[in-house]
């Protein structure tokens, strides 16, 4: 009689194999889903009960295992935490393993040397995205650039959030320098939230407010250097004014020579009540049709300006991709679809196409066949 085979269990496997089970389990942090939602102060978030973090008190096998993934995706509440993390880093090999990492600044760290985020890239080499929240005054240190807060008081706003990414896989990590962050690394990807606007529509001239954004356009300042090397830029942000849009789509235009997929996101998500809020928080001093109006004029900006980021005039200008989330807002759909639709096939030289979805694709083989041709 055949005797039966006896039954394979888990700790049976090879650790690689056990490994790549576990990949399976692991989960995108907020950082990376949530970028585009209003920003707020993170919070720790209690993973007893993941699966990951259950595995990983089984037995010293299974930890040693899980660690690495559970530390794929590490989030720093403060800077003064940064030593004791990397103390835990280095004790259980780690530091090759961390992926992302997703830190709060409350308030400026100017007076730490070398500063937070060299330490923080030196200790972690292969960390690809990175991801800030702090309150407005604080990106003025963070991008190494000037932010005009004189207007802050009408935005009250009390984060923004950056988010940088670059492909490890195509791009060596090697610090370009330390003057700032935005070239520490040879970041491709970049991402500014700059959270809600709607309460400086309370004031007298709105449009003539100067928000406080990380990427506040001083010509006195090379802005050109520090962002030329962008391919995908993501901008966010609730009803900003048409005047800050148009700043906005002027460094686009100037400072990003190189840029491939826009994404612009203007409006709050279906869902989400900022705008009830707000207009309770203020009291009802301001006109609601104020802010639908300011986003009007802002589709117009938009369409206008990746109409010139098509241009021929020169070697580097290689957009191919918009994409505007906003279009999954009941009511504003066509709005969206057909107003930059119009924009972006004026001249079909540009090769622009919608695709559906709130994207538009630019299919720069046929624009070169086009303009052989002619």
């Amino acid at each position: 009689m055949r005797q039966p085979r006896p039954s394979l269990q888990l700790l049976d496997l090879p650790n690689e194999i056990i490994g790549h089970v576990f990949a399976f389990l692991d989960s995108m942090p907020p950082s990376l889903t949530d970028v585009m939602a209003l920003p707020a102060r993170p919070q720790v978030q209690h993973v007893a009960s993941t699966p990951l973090k259950k595995a990983s008190i089984l037995n010293h096998r299974l930890r040693k295992i899980c660690l690495p993934l559970l530390f794929r995706h590490i989030f720093i509440s403060s800077v003064d935490r940064l030593s004791s993390i990397f103390a835990f880093a280095v004790s259980n090999d780690l530091a090759l393993h961390v992926a992302t990492a997703q830190i709060y600044l409350h308030g400026p760290s100017s007076h730490q040397r070398p500063a937070w985020w060299i330490r923080l890239l030196e200790q972690f080499p292969r960390l690809s995205t990175l991801t800030i929240t702090a309150p407005p005054n604080v990106f003025a240190e963070v991008v190494s650039q000037p932010i005009k807060l004189s207007d802050a008081w009408a935005f009250k706003i009390p984060f923004q959030t950056i988010q940088l990414h670059y492909d490890p896989s195509t791009t060596s990590s090697t610090a370009l320098d330390h003057t700032s962050i935005l070239h520490a690394r040879p970041w491709s990807s970049f991402l500014v939230n700059e959270s809600c606007s709607l309460l400086a529509y309370t004031t007298y001239e709105y449009f003539l407010r100067s928000t406080p954004s990380p990427l506040w356009p001083d010509p006195a300042h090379n802005v050109l250097h520090l962002l030329c090397n962008i391919r995908s830029f993501s901008f966010v942000a609730i009803f900003p004014t048409y005047t800050h849009v148009a700043q906005i789509t002027e460094i686009m235009k100037n400072c990003m020579p190189r840029i491939e997929a826009i994404t612009i996101k203007l409006l709050p998500d279906p869902q989400s009540t900022v705008l009830q809020d707000m207009l309770e928080a203020s009291g009802h001093h301001f006109d609601v049709n104020d802010p639908w109006n300011e986003f009007e004029t802002s589709l117009t900006l938009i369409g206008s300006a990746v109409v010139d980021l098509s241009g021929t005039d020169g070697p580097d200008r290689s957009l191919r991709e918009l994409s505007m989330p906003d279009v999954c807002i009941t009511g504003l759909k066509d709005t969206i679809e057909e107003g930059i639709t119009r924009w972006l096939t004026e001249q079909p030289v540009h090769g622009w196409a919608y695709r559906g979805q709130g994207l538009w694709r630019r299919d720069l083989a046929s624009e070169t066949a086009e303009t052989i041709t002619q």
